[in-house]
């Protein structure tokens, strides 16, 4: 069955309920593989109307591509949508983006889509499904960049094929309630690591949100989360942020996460009142471009290992084969990071996706130095805490690269440092992760050969 790309959109009535049908419909027709989060986005041409729900969709079926176009016509009338100004509001929308190798050019059906790389709202979601797929003019993620000034938000996670339904999105999941300096948030099984407690860039978004509620008008200039005990899925999580020192141009705060009482996790937060100008930071280094690289959990499927939820959630890519993106010559693990706040006027939340990376990328790289990345054994690194500053939080320009460097490796802990460029080149942030290494004897008695270099 060849592997069919299909946009959604809505910007009439119940729009998610919509686009929750259209995916139902289309596993009638086929099987639905894979789908990215939902953007909101402005309407491009046509009459006044309100902004649209956007997503794509990757589909196996054996239709044909005629057959197919029909099938999507009938699931639009099935949502109410009727035809006549063009681009003009609708309840439903879905379009052919590609299907297989095919190209057609006929009054009705063209593929693939002649407006693919001119509208952001359908390069961003497919390029989180499919970030090689490309015709030929080459990979579609590689017209991003042409596209940055249109403005788009992402509002969900990908699409859970297996529980039929989108994600939690980072804001969402992470929404505090309250008032004055105590503030409660509940879990979310979409952010949570295999071990089944939160994923600790989570419990920093937490934290980030509680200041955010004290000091909207301050900006985060940096962050330190120690880890105290894991936060486990179901927990109700209070948080309780003190602000310790403060001045007409900072404010530093101290912040402990519980559950039913007991510490969990303590983190201290420093806000400036005003941006500061980035006089020198390190280039951006010259790595494959995201359309080379594939989702983090394409990797894992040699190992027969399941990723936790939080990773599908954030989907970061890689290649295994090329631990720095360009030529295997450094001992640099670099990746891009979606960013999971796109659009987002909260430069707390946009902080709070540049420390994704800070707080995930040093597994791969502990498994790098251990000859195991991509193999099937394992070790596991719990976060002892990590740390990130942030230079700059004006750059909302779509996915971002991280780049790791391991400081030292024992047979018990890594220690890191990670830096974080913006994709139009931006320096966003550098961090640091200190971790324990926890594995069989067998695994560890390679530590010594491997962190020769370090």
């Amino acid at each position: 069955m060849p592997d069919t790309f299909i946009a959604l959109g809505s910007n009439l009535g119940d729009r998610l309920s919509h686009l929750e049908t259209a995916v139902l419909s289309l596993g009638r027709i086929g099987i639905v593989v894979a789908g990215s989060p939902i953007y909101e986005t402005d309407p491009l041409g046509g009459p006044e109307q309100g902004t649209y729900l956007n997503a794509v969709v990757k589909v196996e079926t054996d239709l044909s591509a005629h057959d197919l176009l029909g099938a999507l016509l009938d699931i639009e009338r099935g949502a109410g949508r009727t035809r006549g100004e063009r681009w003009a509001a609708r309840t439903l929308d879905l379009d052919i983006l590609a299907y297989g190798d095919e190209t057609i050019d006929e009054p009705g059906l063209t593929i693939p889509h002649a407006e693919i790389r001119n509208r952001r709202f359908v390069l961003m979601p497919l390029a989180d499904v499919s970030p090689g797929l490309a015709d030929a003019n080459g990979p579609y993620a590689d017209s991003l960049g042409s596209v940055a000034d249109q403005q788009i938000s992402r509002v969900s996670g990908p699409y859970d094929v297996a529980h039929q339904r989108w994600m939690d999105g980072i804001e969402t999941a992470t929404d505090v309630t309250g008032e004055g300096e105590r503030f409660h948030v509940g879990t979310s099984e979409d952010w949570a690591n295999p071990t089944g407690d939160m994923f600790g860039a989570f419990l920093s978004t937490v934290v980030l949100r509680s200041i955010e509620a004290m000091a909207p008008d301050q900006l985060p200039s940096s962050l330190t989360y120690r880890f105290v005990h894991g936060v486990p899925l179901g927990a109700e999580i209070e948080v309780e942020p003190i602000r310790v020192r403060a001045t007409s141009r900072s404010a530093d705060y101290a912040v402990s996460l519980s559950v039913d009482g007991q510490i969990m996790g303590r983190s201290s937060v420093a806000t400036i009142a005003e941006p500061r100008t980035l006089i020198s930071a390190p280039p951006m280094p010259d790595v494959l471009p995201l359309s080379a690289c594939v989702p983090v959990e394409e990797l894992f499927a040699p190992t027969g290992r399941l990723m936790g939820a939080s990773v599908r959630s954030w989907r970061p890519l890689e290649r295994w084969d090329v631990p720095d993106l360009v030529n295997g010559s450094t001992d640099l693990l670099r990746a891009w990071s979606p960013n999971v706040t796109l659009g987002t006027d909260s430069v707390y939340l946009r902080a709070a996706a540049i420390l994704m990376p800070i707080d995930a990328l040093i597994w791969p790289s502990a498994m790098y130095r251990l000859g195991l990345l991509g193999t099937d054994e394992i070790v596991v690194t719990p976060t002892l805490d990590f740390s990130g500053r942030f230079p700059d939080l004006s750059t909302d320009h779509g996915w971002h690269l991280a780049e790791v460097a391991v400081d030292h490796m024992t047979d018990k802990s890594i220690a890191g440092t990670i830096r974080v460029w913006a994709r139009d080149g931006g320096y966003l942030s550098v961090g640091t992760s200190h971790n324990l290494v926890v594995g069989g004897d067998s695994l560890l008695r390679k530590v010594p050969c491997a962190s020769t270099e370090g």
